[in-house]
């Protein structure tokens, strides 16, 4: 199947930047997710299907939020290999792309902080974007620059603790500057020549 981790944890196993505790699985294809389901449940430990449809499986297991998600776009880079545990993490440049697509459909406040950290010591925010019209085949972006600096559904979650010196005004701060800088260098123009 090639399940690889995505999401915050994955991240967070690799930068350490945050908690997170929930499981979120990719593949191809995960195939039929009842079919998935009956392979997980021999384990004995309890579990509670959340939702179920074609290529997806939201479920709890023992209490730990999991999910498993068919998802159809090609990987960027080669998953990065986690051997404490011989699972698979997506690399950090895929992770960036999803989350910010992830910010585009909605703007939660853990997507903001781990793009944050990516941008602020990985990637930065305009290689992010150039990335991200790679991953998903989109020339315009601009949707997703108007959601970097839309923070009403983050701002209503509670606060995310961060093992860092960072806080919530510092990130929003930070975004509405990077935009600011890139759409006055007309950035989304890069995309159409």
């Amino acid at each position: 199947m090639g399940l690889y981790m995505a999401g915050g944890t994955a991240l967070a196993l690799q930068l350490g930047h945050r908690p997170s505790v929930d499981f979120d699985w990719f593949a191809p294809s995960i195939g039929n997710p009842e079919q998935l389901f009956q392979r997980l449940t021999p384990s004995g430990l309890p579990y509670t299907i959340l939702s179920i449809s074609h290529e997806t499986l939201y479920l709890t297991i023992n209490e730990v939020q999991m999910s498993f998600i068919g998802y159809c776009y090609p990987m960027l880079r080669p998953p990065v290999l986690w051997p404490d545990y011989n699972i698979h993490l997506a690399d950090i440049v895929d992770i960036a792309c999803m989350k910010l697509s992830a910010i585009t459909n909605r703007g939660s406040r853990k997507n903001f902080i781990d793009l944050f950290f990516i941008t602020r010591d990985h990637i930065p925010l305009n290689k992010c974007l150039t990335l991200f019209t790679q991953k998903y085949q989109q020339r315009d972006i601009g949707h997703v620059l108007r959601s970097l600096v839309y923070f009403a559904d983050a701002d209503s979650e509670p606060e995310v603790k961060i093992q860092s010196e960072v806080n919530w005004p510092k990130i929003k701060k930070t975004f509405e500057s990077e935009i600011k800088k890139l759409t006055a260098k007309n950035y989304s123009d890069e995309f159409y020549t």
